[in-house]
């Protein structure tokens, strides 16, 4: 047994001080996880479940230094909670049965573009190098919505509620009888568009949303009525195929996005295809994190779900390939 691996009270100094180290590497974060995981409703606790992810970059420093100290106890505590943080989201990773792209399948481009976008001409090119059968573009602003013109020869259905914020919305869409409805939630009266189009015979709904981020306490009250509301909106996606998707500004590691899943019995798109960065938290590139989702009813076989290039936005673009499954009934 090396020494690190005594109890404290037969350890010197130097080796009670690597395993005060190690400990704090090691259960710090693992405590934290048990914080956010219980108190997840508490806006603080909810703000740092987004990140949880990077809770296990201490978890692997103090698994180095257990091995370069030599510590198999502290080494096989620190792979045991490592393991425990990973497991409940290896079901990302693990893929289904294949399922073969057809040419009728449903395309879909969901994107949250910048207000700020330096460039957004290149998104109206980008697009039509590949046009999807339906766009939604978010944090659309007047000017966003003039260089995104050259979509309306290709898409005979639009809609647009251009704002000088952060929450104005687009929809392009050349699905038959395509119609979309402008809802207002929460306090701040923030929009969703929920588009319906005929998508092989069958009435669609999809749903667009833009909750505000949960930066601050009132922020998070307000994103968590939106949900709410929200929820209600989409209560009845086991009657239609229903798809929802946007920049949610939520992370699958926040139990409020489980529980969205749950009530409206809707679920990620990302499953079995990864969990994929969507966002990089500003001045911190490196730190980067899933908030832009698709979501889809149980009518729904998602053939691909890809995160693509960010043209200029802080976000990146996301693409839907899906098609109502054939054992699924009228």
């Amino acid at each position: 047994m090396d020494s690190s691996d005594r109890s404290p009270a037969n350890q010197g100094p130097r080796q009670r001080g690597r395993t005060v180290i190690i400990g704090l590497f090691v259960l710090g974060p693992a405590a934290l996880g048990v914080l956010v995981g219980v108190g997840g409703d508490w806006w603080l606790l909810d703000l740092i479940s987004h990140f949880q992810a990077y809770l296990l970059v201490p978890q692997f420093v103090g698994l180095l230094l257990a091995l370069v100290w030599r510590s198999r106890r502290w080494g096989l505590i620190a792979l045991v909670l490592g393991i425990l943080g990973v497991a409940p989201w290896l079901h990302y990773w693990r893929p289904g049965p294949p399922v073969r792209s057809l040419a009728n399948d449903l395309d879909l481009v969901c994107f949250n573009v910048n207000a700020n976008n330096p460039d957004p001409e290149s998104i109206a090119s980008t697009l039509l190098e590949h046009p999807p059968d339906a766009i939604a573009l978010i944090e659309v602003t007047p000017r966003i919505e003039r260089a995104l013109a050259p979509l309306n020869a290709t898409y005979p259905f639009r809609y647009t509620t251009a704002r000088d914020d952060y929450f104005g919305m687009a929809i392009w869409s050349r699905l038959p009888e395509t119609t979309i409805q402008e809802r207002r939630h929460g306090a701040f009266q923030l929009p969703s568009l929920e588009v319906r189009f005929l998508y092989q015979g069958r009435t669609v709904r999809w749903v667009v949303v833009h909750p505000p981020p949960p930066v601050r306490l009132r922020l998070f009250r307000e994103q968590s009525q939106t949900l709410n509301e929200l929820s209600h909106q989409l209560s009845s996606a086991d009657a239609i195929p229903t798809l929802a998707s946007g920049d949610w500004n939520l992370t699958p590691f926040a139990g409020r996005f489980r529980s969205f899943s749950r009530e409206t019995q809707l679920r990620d798109a990302s499953i079995g295809f990864g969990l994929q960065p969507t966002w990089r938290a500003g001045p911190l590139p490196f730190i980067q994190i899933p908030i832009d989702h698709f979501l889809v009813s149980r009518h729904w076989t998602v053939v691909e779900e890809t995160v693509e290039k960010p043209l200029g936005s802080d976000h990146r673009l996301m693409r839907l390939r899906a098609r109502v499954s054939r054992e699924d009934g009228d």
